[in-house]
Formats: C-alpha cells, sequence, structure tokens
C-alpha cells in the first residue's frame, strides 16, 4: 500500500483512562486501533469534532469492501451510524454464514451421562427437567455419591437463561437489543416485564429448589468454574455458552442440545446476534491529514484475504489447510511446546486476542473455542432455529443515551436483583404484580419511547 506505521502501544490496564488523556491533548495519534470507545464517546468526540466522519470515504473507490459489507447488512448499514447518518468508528462484523459466532449461547450436555442413562437428548422442557433431575439422582459418573450438578451456571444464570429463551419465546429479535417484538400484538415489547419471563423465571425456580442448579452461583468466577468443570470424577452435566465446552478444559465428551420446544410447542432458538457486533475500534482523530488513505489501507481487513490475515495469519507459518479443506492453526499454536496459552501462542504473531478489533469475520476464517468441533457441531444443531430477523443494539441521541444511563440503568439493575431473587425463591411469584408496577413506576415509558424511536430509524428506507 505504500504506507507505513508507527505502532504505539496501549496497556489493556487503564485503558479507558489513558485514551480519554490522551484525547484532550495535543499529541492525538493518525489511529485509534482496538482502544474501545463506547458509543456516547462517538458521538460526544464527533459533536466536538475531535474525531471525524468516516462516511463520506465510505465509497467503492475508497473503501470498496467496506462499502459492499455496508449495503449487503442493515444492521451494520444502520447500527453503525449515528441517529444522523455519521460514523465515527469502524466497527466488528460478522458475516451473516460464520454460524458459529451468530448462534452465540449454546447448550452442551454430556453424552456420555446421557448414554450411560438410557437417555435422548431433550426436545421440549418437561424432558428437559427429566434429564436433570436423572443426572441429579441416578449417579451417571458412577462413583456411588449424589455429586453431579446437573446444570452449572457461574456469577449469574444469565447464560442459561439466554440458552433458553426461545423455549419461552423471548429475545425474538435475537440477543443483540435488549427489546424484542411481540408476534401477537405487532410491536415492540420489554421482555423482562411479560408473561413469558415470569414463566422462565418459575421454571428455572423449580430447578433451584431441586438442586439441580449449583447453589454457590454468584460466588463461582470463571476459574472456579473451570476447575469444577474438570475436577475428577466429572460432575457437570450441562454446560450452557456461547463458546464450546474447551474453553472451561473439556471437550469431546459433551455435544450440543437439541432444540428445546417452545411452551406454545414452537422451536426457535433465539441467541442469536446481529452480524453487527460492536464499533469503537478504528477512530480517525481530526488531526490525521490523509484520512482516505488511512481508510483506504484498512479496508483490506473487511476483504476476505484480509480477515483471513488478521484473524489466522500466514499459512505455512500460524496455519494450514487439512485434508478437509479446513484452515487449523499450526500445532505450536495448538498445543505450544513452552506451554504458552492459545491467547499467549497466537499473540506473538496476531493483536485480536482480547477483542478489541474493528473486522469483518468470514465464514471458516475465525479460529476461537466457538469454531471447535463440539462448538460447531452445537451451532448447526439449533441454526435453522434461530430468528429469522435479528436487531442490533440501536443507534441513540445524546439525548436518548442519557435515558437510558439514568432510566434504564436502574430499572436493568433492579430487573437483574429480581431475577435472581426470584429463581431462589427470595422473592415469592405473588409479587410479581409489583416488580412490573415498580418497573412501570421508574420510568419504563419514557425508556420504551426511547426505543421505539430507535426501532423505526432503525426500520427506515435508506
Amino acid at each position: 500500500t505504500g504506507i507505513h506505521v508507527n505502532w504505539e502501544y496501549f496497556p489493556a490496564d487503564g485503558l479507558a483512562e489513558k485514551r480519554n488523556i490522551r484525547m484532550m491533548s495535543d499529541d492525538l495519534p493518525d489511529v485509534f486501533l482496538g482502544c474501545g470507545f463506547t458509543k456516547v464517546e462517538l458521538y460526544k468526540y464527533g459533536q466536538e469534532g475531535t474525531i471525524i466522519d468516516l462516511m463520506p470515504y465510505v465509497k467503492p473507490e475508497i473503501m470498496p469492501n467496506y462499502y459492499e459489507v455496508q449495503q449487503k447488512y442493515r444492521s451494520v448499514r444502520k447500527g453503525a451510524v449515528t441517529p444522523e447518518g455519521k460514523l465515527y468508528s469502524l466497527p466488528t462484523i460478522f458475516d451473516r454464514e460464520t454460524k458459529e459466532l451468530i448462534v452465540g449461547v449454546r447448550m452442551h450436555i454430556r453424552s456420555d451421562w446421557l448414554r450411560t442413562l438410557g437417555l435422548e437428548r431433550p426436545n421440549n422442557l418437561d424432558e428437559l427437567y427429566n434429564m436433570l433431575k436423572a443426572f441429579k439422582t441416578q449417579d451417571p459418573n458412577g462413583n456411588g455419591k449424589a455429586d453431579e450438578i446437573p446444570l452449572g451456571c457461574y456469577s449469574s444464570f444469565s447464560s442459561a437463561l439466554t440458552a433458553l429463551a426461545g423455549a419461552f419465546e423471548l429475545n425474538t429479535r435475537g440477543a443483540s437489543c435488549p427489546i424484542d417484538w411481540d408476534e401477537e400484538k405487532q410491536t415492540i415489547r420489554f421482555p423482562k416485564i411479560s408473561e413469558n419471563y415470569k414463566q422462565q423465571l418459575m421454571y428455572f425456580n423449580k430447578l433451584w429448589k431441586e438442586n439441580l442448579i449449583n447453589q454457590d452461583v454468584f460466588t463461582l468466577k470463571a476459574a472456579d468454574y473451570t476447575a469444577l468443570a474438570t475436577q475428577q470424577p466429572r460432575v457437570l452435566g450441562v454446560i450452557c455458552g456461547g463458546g464450546g465446552p474447551n474453553i472451561y478444559g473439556v471437550g469431546d465428551e459433551y455435544e450440543g442440545s437439541n432444540v428445546i420446544e417452545s411452551i406454545n410447542g414452537k422451536k426457535m432458538w433465539n441467541t442469536a446476534y446481529s452480524e453487527l457486533v460492536s464499533t469503537g475500534n478504528f477512530v480517525i482523530p481530526y488531526t490525521n491529514k490523509k484520512p482516505a488513505q488511512t481508510l483506504r489501507w484498512y479496508d483490506y481487513i473487511y476483504s476476505k484475504e484480509g480477515s483471513i490475515l488478521h484473524f489466522l495469519g500466514v499459512e505455512g507459518v500460524t496455519f494450514y489447510v487439512d485434508e478437509n479443506g479446513k484452515r487449523r492453526f499450526v500445532e505450536d499454536i495448538t498445543n505450544n511446546p513452552d506451554g504458552l496459552t492459545f491467547d499467549q501462542a497466537i499473540g506473538r504473531y496476531l493483536s485480536w486476542p482480547g477483542g478489541y478489533y474493528a473486522a469483518m469475520i468470514y465464514d471458516g476464517v475465525f479460529q476461537g473455542s466457538e469454531a471447535q468441533p463440539e462448538a460447531y457441531e452445537a451451532a448447526l444443531r439449533v441454526w435453522n432455529y434461530i430468528p429469522k430477523e435479528v436487531w442490533p443494539d440501536f443507534s441513540y441521541t445524546l439525548e436518548e443515551y442519557e435515558i437510558l444511563s439514568t432510566v434504564g440503568t436502574d430499572i436493568n439493575t433492579y430487573i437483574s436483583e429480581c431475577t435472581a431473587k426470584f429463581i431462589t425463591g427470595e422473592m415469592s411469584f405473588d409479587e410479581w404484580d409489583n416488580y412490573v408496577k415498580t418497573i412501570e413506576n421508574m420510568g419504563l415509558d419514557k425508556l420504551m419511547k426511547v426505543y421505539q424511536k430507535a426501532y423505526e430509524r432503525y426500520m427506515s428506507e435508506d
């Protein structure tokens, strides 16, 4: 490209503070890459003129690859820009065919336990309950103790609740947006006050009361969960998460679940993510004297070849193509002789480990935990049942962000607290109406007006 880049590294610790201090200085770089600006920060810096609008450069002659992607996906075209149509950062995008990433959260079940107990993968909520009950009471790990944890969760119940969202007809437009669509009323819906959500919490309360979920869910951290997953004999029956079971140190003893039929007999797996993943990781300050050349250079990342280079590296050095035509990392990365973890090994060559990047991920390129065999097969099993239309997180004005950060934050905090209390029995379901009324009194109507405006902008013609 004829462009030379001088790199300056910001450590991950204290990144936001260091970035914001730099933004207020007279020493701005030509690009902030992988620095994780929030949407609010992008909007404010853009309005102040500290960073530039990239949209004037999104043309076939300057950015042919990004231009094509934007034209292909409404989620990118509408979700990555401000309500006024300004593009202050290039986004991270999943190609729609990257099934292992688009599917999102999936449910992994101990296949050897199923065989031991003569069970099949469950197809509905009753069968799921019966399977979890059998895992608890019939000693599938064979050690003579009732030490099995049928459904393992940590930090909160969020992954398990998301995995079963379709079974309660929640998240009807996927998992990227805080609202969904009420098919009966043909309008947007705030799902956390719906009867469906109440039924989901009642189901989880039943699992909790019968010790089918680990009771230390609120104190268990990721490292503790990995230790729990790998202890001998094995005790975790079901693992829910966006990646594969290999991220917890286990693998092919788990298999993906079937779609769990909804309470009305429908088959839907409503965990899917939008093609637009995030934004805020490629930002150009106003001091850049050659923005067109900068964007023409970086546009390569949004091509298939650029995606391969960014996420896999160079064939013969960091990856190879196997006999089935699949790209695989070399053994020095997957099984490093010096004991480096996967991220440490790949980090010697590539910059994406850690998650802060602006790029396009194409089918057959990504090789993270979501793409490992067990996780990929789990994604394929539910792929045909994800929502046909998946909304991204919408764009908002600064005034709307103010409502989201005050009213929205307060409501979401209250919901999180009550969700845990309903599941554990600390709150009775006799208090449900009061729970809904409290949310309404906290300003739900004001919040829903923000969502309605954002939805209308998203659905409007270009």
